[in-house]
């Protein structure tokens, strides 16, 4: 940092960052960088100056990350114990250092983003005059990070046939990954989905048919994007429509034409089943978590209405009495 400004040309930082790996320096750099950034701001100053010291910041913010991800990697996944054989020597915390653990989570995330993406970000922002950011980083690294956990899932699908458990099943529950066609995006609307998705015709051709007992109850679930779609699988897998159970969820959502609260999904028969039916409900309450994850509430439900071997298709976490198919079956069972 000059005395006159507290900046640096870019090529300068670039220097001395790939010459400091010493935590406590990078970050009262970082420091620096922030305050001189919060106060131009402030006073209403230069736009310049201003991004200067930010983009300072994010540079310093995504070295801080690499040394941290370099030292987890070298001491077991825990970044501040003693780099020293040393015993008696008292390796300083990230407390000590003034680092929060979500700040070294964020920057481990952001050190991450592709260095041609870190950087188109940076000349993009310049050219068009805005700002840059840390949470824009983080935004772009969360994004690049589902982006290839989805390449990966689809890799893993293609060299694997996932088949159903052997037998029949009494009960049947599947939430197919519907095509919304729209990229993942973490900061933005929830219908983009965070896994590979099928057409229409991918997901009628799912042999659900094979897997249903005689008597057979189908749970599937859908949106109101897809519901006539929906009507259409079950006249393919030989099912006929009783009743639709609604989802009404803990807090509003997104939506083009209305802001969503709720989740259907359309119950189906096979034969003659039978059901063990006393206060059940057309509509279930149950908190909004993660994306696709449906509430425990729903599997209560159908525990105390339903009975026999039960099979949950796309399944996503591991719950007692229910088999599981699908490439990711272990997601939310952590």
């Amino acid at each position: 940092m000059n005395d006159e400004t507290g900046l640096v040309e870019v090529s300068q930082l670039r220097q001395a960052l790939a010459q400091t790996e010493e935590l406590d320096v990078l970050k009262e750099w970082r420091d620096q960088a922030e305050t001189i950034r919060h106060y131009v701001r402030q006073r209403g100053g230069d736009y310049q100056k201003q991004n200067e010291a930010a983009e300072a910041k994010v540079r310093i913010e995504r070295k801080l990350g690499q040394v941290l991800a370099g030292m987890a990697m070298q001491n077991g996944g825990d970044a501040m114990r003693a780099r020293s054989h040393d015993v008696t020597e008292v390796p300083p915390t990230l407390a000590d250092i003034g680092i929060s653990k979500m700040q070294s989570s964020r920057w481990q995330l952001g050190a991450e983003l592709d260095e041609d993406v870190f950087e188109g970000y940076i000349a993009k922002q310049w050219g068009d005059g805005n700002e840059i950011t840390s949470a824009d980083i983080l935004k772009l690294a969360k994004k690049q990070e589902r982006a290839e956990d989805i390449e990966e899932q689809m890799e893993d699908i293609a060299e694997h046939d996932f088949d159903p458990p052997d037998g029949l099943f009494d009960v049947i529950a599947i939430d197919p990954p519907w095509l919304y066609g729209t990229s993942y995006d973490p900061s933005g609307r929830r219908a983009a989905n965070p896994y590979p998705e099928m057409s229409i015709e991918a997901i009628s051709e799912i042999a659900v048919i094979e897997k249903a007992a005689e008597d057979c109850i189908l749970w599937l679930w859908t949106t109101h994007k897809f519901m006539r779609h929906a009507y259409g699988l079950l006249d393919v897998w030989g099912f006929r429509d009783v009743a639709i159970v609604t989802w009404v969820k803990d807090r509003i959502g997104l939506g083009s034409w209305l802001r969503s609260q709720s989740e259907f999904c359309i119950m189906a028969v096979k034969g003659k089943p039978t059901v063990n039916l006393t206060n059940q409900s057309t509509v279930i309450h149950g908190p909004l978590r993660e994306h696709s994850r449906k509430p425990d509430e729903f599997y209560q439900m159908v525990d105390g209405l339903c009975v026999g071997y039960k099979l949950d298709w796309f399944s996503r976490e591991e719950r007692n009495g229910w088999a599981q198919v699908g490439n990711d079956p272990g997601r939310f069972s952590e």
